[in-house]
This record gives C-alpha cells, sequence and structure tokens, in this order.
C-alpha cells in the first residue's frame, strides 16, 4: 500500500479496533473483582494545562461498540469496558472528570486535530505509520489472530491458508493494513479475498452466515466473542504483529508527559492489575509504559 493511500485511511479511521456487540456482552465479564479506590495526585493535577484545571475535566472520545475494550451495558446506556475503566481511574488520579462521547470511528482523528477531545480512548493500536499525526501514551499490548466457526469446518490453519479465499475484516483497522502488507504472501492469482465490514460485529455476521470463512481481528475482541457466544465459534492460536495500544493524542499535545506519569503510576500500583483480572485480559499486559512503543 502507498503511504498517500495508507494516511487517508489512518485519517479516515485510524482507531478503529473491531466490535463484537451484537455477540453477547456482560458488565464485567461476570467477574466481581473490585478495583481499588484511586486517590487524587495532587502534583499530577498541577501539571496539567491550565484551561483544563480551570473546567476539571478531560473530553474523551471513544467507540464503544468493541468488547472488552469499550461497549455499552445491557441499558444501552451505559459505557463499560477496560479502556472506561483504565480512563475513569486515570481521571480520579489526575483529578479531573472524563467527559466520555462515543461517535464513530472515522470522527477521531478530526476531533482530536480540531481540539473538540483532548484524548481517544478506542483499542488503538501504535503503528510508526499513525505516529505521522498522533501520538501514543502505549499500556496495554494486543495482536491479531483468525476466529472461525467452532469446529474449523471450512479447515482455517492460519493466515496462509486463507489465500485464494473470503477473509472478513473491519476497514480501517490496524488487520486491514496487515493483510494489505502482505497480499504478496499469497501465490499469484491466489491472494486472500478480504471482505471489508464497517464494522466487526458486521463481519462476524457474516461468518455465521458463511459468507467468509474466518474474521481477522485483535485477540482480545476474538476472545470475548469465543466466551459470549457459547460454542459458535473458535479462534486459532497463532497471534500475528503484536503491538501495542494508547491513549491517543494529537501530535504535540501537551498533555502527553503528564498522561504518561500517570499511567505509569497506574500500571505500577493494584489499580492496573484489578481492571485486568476484571475484564480476563491478563496475557496483555505490560511491564512499563512508553510513549510511541518506546521511540519518543
Amino acid at each position: 500500500m502507498n503511504f498517500k493511500r495508507r494516511m487517508t485511511m489512518i485519517a479516515a479511521a485510524v482507531m478503529v479496533a473491531g466490535l463484537a456487540a451484537g455477540c453477547g456482552s456482560s458488565s464485567g465479564e461476570d467477574n466481581a473483582t473490585s478495583i481499588p479506590t484511586v486517590e487524587t495526585n495532587a502534583t499530577l493535577n498541577e501539571k496539567l494545562p491550565q484551561a483544563i484545571r480551570d473546567v476539571g475535566k478531560l473530553n474523551v472520545a471513544t467507540d464503544a461498540t468493541y468488547p472488552p475494550m469499550q461497549f455499552f451495558d445491557t441499558d444501552g446506556k451505559t459505557m463499560i469496558g477496560f479502556e472506561i475503566d483504565m480512563g475513569n481511574a486515570l481521571g480520579d488520579l489526575l483529578g479531573v472528570k472524563m467527559d466520555w462521547t462515543n461517535l464513530s470511528a472515522a470522527s477521531i482523528p478530526p476531533g482530536l486535530e480540531g481540539g473538540r477531545f483532548d484524548l481517544a480512548l478506542t483499542s488503538a493500536q501504535d503503528l510508526p505509520e499513525r505516529r505521522e499525526v498522533m501520538t501514543f501514551v502505549d499500556y496495554f499490548k494486543v495482536g491479531s489472530s483468525l476466529l472461525i466457526e467452532a469446529g474449523n469446518p471450512k479447515d482455517v490453519a492460519d493466515l496462509k491458508s486463507m489465500c485464494g479465499r473470503p477473509l472478513g475484516v473491519q476497514a480501517g483497522t490496524a488487520q486491514l493494513m496487515y493483510l494489505e502488507d502482505h497480499t504478496s504472501d499469497c501465490p499469484e492469482g491466489q491472494a486472500i479475498q478480504i471482505r471489508t465490514f464497517p464494522t466487526n460485529d458486521a463481519a462476524v455476521t457474516s461468518l455465521r452466515a458463511g459468507q467468509v470463512d474466518a474474521v481477522f481481528s485483535q485477540d482480545n475482541a476474538n476472545a470475548h466473542i469465543v466466551k459470549q457466544t457459547s460454542g459458535q465459534f473458535e479462534m486459532l492460536s497463532d497471534s500475528y504483529e503484536p503491538t501495542p495500544v494508547g491513549i491517543v493524542l494529537k501530535k504535540g499535545s501537551p498533555l502527553t508527559g503528564v498522561l504518561h506519569e500517570a499511567m505509569s503510576e497506574l500500571v505500577t500500583t493494584d489499580t492496573y492489575s484489578k481492571i485486568v483480572e476484571k475484564w480476563g485480559l491478563g496475557n496483555n499486559v505490560v511491564d512499563t509504559v512508553t510513549i510511541n512503543n518506546g521511540e519518543a
């Protein structure tokens, strides 16, 4: 994929990761793990820009369609998930309210660029190409994997086995970028038949209907679908291109340093481990918070 096309994709829907809302959901993964109360750190609060301290809040963008990271509870109104809990803990530590806005992924990059939002928490994978326009404070990691029908009736072994076959993927995702970058891995004339969908939920629906042979999405999304659909699906063990996930900021944001400090404090306390435990994401933790995967 050429640079111009990639940057267009980034601007259009850089932070989409996928969703599985139509595949069932649960509050806290049916886990009663208690999250410790987070006290405000006055020193960190003082490092926030004065304008934010004056209003007492951070405007946070998210695409609440991606359990277990962020999604709506059964009431259809309350946002829950790993990143919602982490974001709210971050706000408590900084002494500000996190004012969440749910909107389409394509609206998030211009919202950050135009100053409508201070940050985004939307399971965004930190890729070098994305750093052309954004900064990431990384505190999590994910890989990509294949979701298939239970029992593997289409005999899917790995991505290579998908050459010449239909594969579902959400538009605008890191997973789609990965597939387009690896089209040459298949024999000539047998490229993967990439079928893009507006949401990962739609891709999974297509898999259920037999229209695609597998869905390529984040590991944590696929694991959630397997757990919530009572044996309809399974995921293959191969994980592709593990990458960090981070808070997303406009490039050059004055919040970068203080959010790095604050998230670093949370990661070294029980808060991080308890939220991870609550959402069953122990395989995705990091020991150290970095900026742009440690390259900044």
